[in-house]
C-alpha cells in the first residue's frame, strides 16, 4: 500500500487484484497544495497496474467547497499527465450540489466519474459500464 500524508490529510492507494481496480481511501481535509502529488501517485498506480478503474472513498474526507478550485482540478490532472481513459467511482456520505458540480466538471472534460453513497453500486458501475477512450492520453514521462 502506498500513501500520501500531510498535516491535514491521508490518501492510501492499493490495487484490488480480485476486482481489478485501484482503491483509494482519503481521510482528513484536502491539502490543496498536495493535490498534484496525490494526482501523480494516483495516475502512477493506475499505470503501474495497467488499470483504468478506481474506487475512491471520500466518506471520511472533506475538500474545498470553492467553485474555482473544483473547476481547476481537471486541468491539474491534465498537467501532470492524467487521462480521461480512467473510470472513477467516488464514495461520499451524501451527494450534495458540490459533489454534483465536481461530477459535472470532470464529465465535461471527458472523465467518466460518478458519485455513490453505496459501495456495491459503485463497484457494479465500475464492472459493468463500458470504458470509453477519447481525448488526451496518459503521458508517463510527466510522472518523473
Amino acid at each position: 500500500m502506498d500513501e500520501v500524508v500531510t498535516n491535514t490529510m491521508r490518501y492510501t492507494f492499493e490495487y484490488n487484484t480480485k476486482e481489478k481496480f485501484l482503491e483509494v481511501h482519503a481521510t482528513g481535509t484536502m491539502d490543496d497544495k498536495a493535490f498534484p502529488e496525490v494526482a501523480r501517485m494516483f495516475w502512477g498506480k493506475l499505470s503501474e497496474n495497467d488499470c483504468w478503474k478506481s474506487l475512491i472513498d471520500y466518506r471520511s474526507f472533506s475538500f474545498t467547497k470553492s467553485t474555482f478550485q473544483i473547476y481547476m482540478r481537471p486541468q491539474i490532472v491534465i498537467d501532470i499527465g492524467g487521462t480521461n481513459r480512467v473510470k472513477m467511482a467516488v464514495l461520499v456520505e451524501s451527494i450534495d450540489d458540490v459533489y454534483r458540480f465536481l461530477e459535472t466538471v470532470y464529465y465535461n472534460r471527458g472523465v467518466q466519474i460518478k458519485m455513490f453513497t453505496n459501495s456495491e453500486e459503485a463497484i457494479q458501475w465500475l464492472d459493468y459500464t463500458s470504458n470509453r477512450v477519447a481525448g488526451f492520453l496518459f503521458k508517463p514521462e510527466c510522472l518523473l
